[in-house]
């Protein structure tokens, strides 16, 4: 499947090829510019989106959020997404 060049082509072919919404809502997490969301698994589960993984900030956390329930073609999203600090990293 080709990725699509904005969120308006992403909800069309999602929608219309009647894929799983996994592939919009990586691609969403992808346009976002922030390099600690692209390693953020999602998955689905009864139509909702459940997001997991860590970020660095509870504002990463929030714009994972924030993104995919900004899209129409969403309609629920489980955010289980763990904040670590830098420094609880190392």
């Amino acid at each position: 499947m080709d990725v699509p060049q904005d969120d308006r082509d992403a909800q069309s072919v999602e929608l219309e090829s009647g894929q799983p919404l996994l592939p919009l809502a990586r691609h969403l997490l992808a346009q976002t510019g922030y390099r600690s969301l692209l390693n953020v698994q999602c998955q689905c589960a009864q139509g909702t989106i459940v997001l997991s993984g860590t970020v660095p900030s509870y504002y990463h956390k929030q714009v994972a959020q924030a993104v995919l329930m900004a899209n129409p073609a969403i309609e629920a999203v489980a955010n289980q997404i763990d904040v670590v600090y830098e420094r609880e990293r190392a």
